[in-house]
């Protein structure tokens, strides 16, 4: 007798989705400080710190306040101490597969990383978009830092 075995569905998974708030803080909070908060429009975010770099969580694309189906991670550095020229973000954005970089209206850095939630994501997969983050912020403070030669750095991306 041939035994045939279901594969396993995306259900069985056991999906993150944007009502996990407690799970995905719980995640958050393996790579550093985290706490809940909500944005402008009073959907739930959450501020944190990975390796000592202040990030934001926002979510996007909901539905009211609920089921939201993407999400990014931000985070802001002083133009003043990070190379902030368009040459450098550009070469940023082209050798560095994930995360992106740009500069603000006061001419800070930005960090970004988004990703997509629509149909949830499974704690592995979450547990490793942290990980990415982590390596976009250490990478891209490294990249900019006001004292590097940008054609040295190596990326672990």
């Amino acid at each position: 007798m041939i035994s045939v075995s279901a594969p396993v569905t995306a259900q069985a998974e056991n999906l993150l989705t944007f009502d996990d708030l407690d799970q995905i803080e719980s995640l958050l909070g393996g790579f550093g400080s985290v706490s809940r908060d909500t944005d402008g429009e009073d959907i739930a975010m959450f501020r944190g710190r990975i390796d000592g770099a202040k990030y934001a969580l926002h979510f996007y694309d909901c539905e009211g306040m609920n089921a939201c189906k993407s999400a990014s991670f931000s985070a802001f550095f002083n133009g003043d101490a990070f190379r902030t020229d368009l040459k450098a973000v550009n070469a940023f954005n082209s050798e560095y597969r994930f995360g992106t970089a740009s500069i603000d209206e006061d001419g800070d850095l930005e960090l970004g990383y988004s990703f997509t939630l629509f149909g949830g994501i499974s704690r592995q997969t979450f547990d490793d978009t942290i990980d990415w983050w982590r390596v976009v912020l250490h990478d891209g403070t490294s990249f900019f830092a006001s004292d590097t030669d940008p054609s040295s750095q190596e990326s672990d991306l």
